[in-house]
């Protein structure tokens, strides 16, 4: 088996996977799927109530929520101008 050979299957391959994933994408029983994730720009973001409760919750501790506690110590030294 030389490198030409090599050249043909791997092309074939090649060839076969694209086929495959052209008829699993143009395929009736994904075309729901794909229908929405379609709309997906065009949706509104969370509610109103949520972003507001996600707000509140950020501000009522004075840090936001997702930033772990060791990152928020570091911040606060180097505020103080204190290093370390």
């Amino acid at each position: 088996m030389d490198i030409n050979d090599l050249r043909g299957v791997s092309t074939a391959l090649v060839m076969v996977a694209f086929i495959a994933l052209t008829l699993w994408a143009y395929s009736s029983k994904r075309k729901q799927s794909f229908d929405e994730a379609a709309q997906l720009p065009f949706a509104d973001d969370e509610p109103a109530a949520h972003r507001d409760h996600d707000e509140r919750r950020e501000t009522s501790d004075g840090a936001d929520a997702g930033t772990p506690p060791e990152h928020d110590a570091a911040t606060k030294r180097d505020a103080r101008g204190v290093q370390g």
